[in-house]
C-alpha cells in the first residue's frame, strides 16, 4: 500500500500553493526495474503522447526546465526553492507517492501510471494540455521512502480579473520592434482604451491583451511579471527594441513606459514625455521625478520580475 500526495501550485494575481491529498493501492509488481531519469524521459513521451492524440502540440523538453524540475523534486517541493527560482512564475505540476517503511521501486510501467494518475486530476489534465505551453521540464527525485514528481511547463502562472489563465499567443515571425516601430504599434492599439476595473480586467489582463495584439502585428512581445513589496503583485510587457535593450511597457495607465530595478521602486512615465530608447532606463526615472502610475502606494518596491518571452 501506497500513499500518494499531489501538490499543485497555482495563481490568480498573487501567487499561492496549493496541497491536495489523496491515497490509494495501485502499484504492481514488475520484474524490470527503470531508474528515476528513465520514468521522466517516460513522462515526458506519454505526455506528449496525449497531447497529439487531443489534437495539441508536442512540446519540446529543454534543458533549463529540466534542471528546474529535478531541482524542485529533490527539494521535496521546498517552498524556498519555489520562491527563490523561476518555479513561482511557471506552471508546474507535481506530486508524490509515499512508500512508508517501504523502499521506493520504480518500474517500466510507474511512468504511464504516473500519467494516467495526473490526467484523472483536472488541474493537472488541463496543464498537461495546455494550447499554449510549448517546452517542458520532467523532475523524478527518490529521497527517503518518497518519491517526487515535476512536470514544469513553459507557460505563465498568472490570471486576469476573471480569475481565468493568462493565455499568451504566439507568433514564430515575430520579430523584435525598432524604438519607431513599437511607438506606431502602441498608437494604433487600443489595449490602453480598457478601463482598469478590479475582479475584471486587471493588470494581467492589460499584459495579456497587449501582448497577443503585439504578436498578431508581427512584434515580438514578453509578458513580465512582478513581485512588489507590497501585495498584490504586477504585470506588464517588455519588447527588446533594436534587440539590444529591453524597454517595459505598461498599459494599465495608458502607454507608458515601466521603470524597474531590484529594491527600487516601481513607476511609469506616459510615453508622449519619452523621447527615445535611451530615456527608458531607471536613471531617467530618476532624474525625472517620475509618477508612480496607478499602483495605490508609493513604497512598491520591486523585489523581483520574471521576463516570459
Amino acid at each position: 500500500m501506497t500513499t500518494r500526495l499531489i501538490k499543485s501550485i497555482s495563481a490568480a494575481a498573487i501567487i499561492s500553493v496549493l496541497l491536495i491529498v489523496s491515497s490509494g493501492c495501485f502499484l504492481k509488481p514488475s520484474t524490470q526495474s527503470a531508474t528515476a531519469s528513465e520514468v521522466g524521459d517516460g513522462i515526458f513521451t506519454l505526455v506528449n503522447q496525449e497531447r497529439v492524440d487531443n489534437g495539441k502540440q508536442p512540446l519540446t523538453r529543454v534543458a533549463w526546465l529540466d534542471e528546474l524540475a529535478e531541482d524542485y523534486a529533490d527539494s521535496e517541493f521546498s517552498e524556498t526553492f519555489a520562491e527563490s527560482s523561476n518555479l513561482i512564475y511557471l506552471v508546474c505540476n507535481t506530486w508524490m507517492l509515499d512508500f512508508g517503511s517501504g523502499t521506493p521501486s520504480l518500474d517500466e510501467d510507474t511512468a504511464a501510471e504516473q500519467v494516467d494518475y495526473c490526467l484523472d486530476q483536472q488541474n493537472m489534465h488541463d496543464d498537461l494540455l495546455r494550447q499554449d505551453a510549448r517546452e517542458t521540464g520532467v523532475g523524478v527525485a527518490i529521497v527517503g521512502s518518497i518519491v517526487y514528481f515535476a512536470q514544469v511547463f513553459d507557460v505563465i502562472y498568472s490570471s486576469g480579473g476573471d480569475g481565468e489563465p493568462i493565455i499568451l499567443e504566439e507568433n514564430a515571425d515575430a520579430t523584435d520592434p525598432t524604438w519607431e516601430e513599437l511607438i506606431a504599434f502602441l498608437d494604433a492599439d487600443d489595449t490602453d482604451d480598457n478601463p482598469y476595473v478590479a475582479g475584471e480586467f486587471i493588470c494581467g489582463d492589460f499584459a495579456e491583451m497587449l501582448h497577443n495584439h503585439a504578436e498578431a502585428d508581427g512584434i515580438k512581445a514578453a509578458f513580465v511579471s512582478v513581485r512588489l513589496n507590497e501585495e498584490p503583485g504586477h504585470a506588464l510587457n517588455a519588447f527588446m527594441v533594436d534587440g539590444t535593450t529591453l524597454v517595459f511597457i505598461d498599459d494599465g495607465n495608458g502607454d507608458s513606459v515601466g521603470y524597474m530595478e531590484i529594491d527600487q521602486r516601481y513607476g511609469t512615465i506616459n510615453i508622449d514625455n519619452v523621447a527615445s530608447v535611451d530615456d527608458t532606463d531607471y536613471d531617467f526615472f530618476t532624474s525625472y521625478g517620475g509618477t508612480k502610475g496607478y499602483l495605490e502606494s508609493a513604497n512598491d518596491t520591486v523585489v523581483d520580475f520574471y521576463v516570459h518571452w
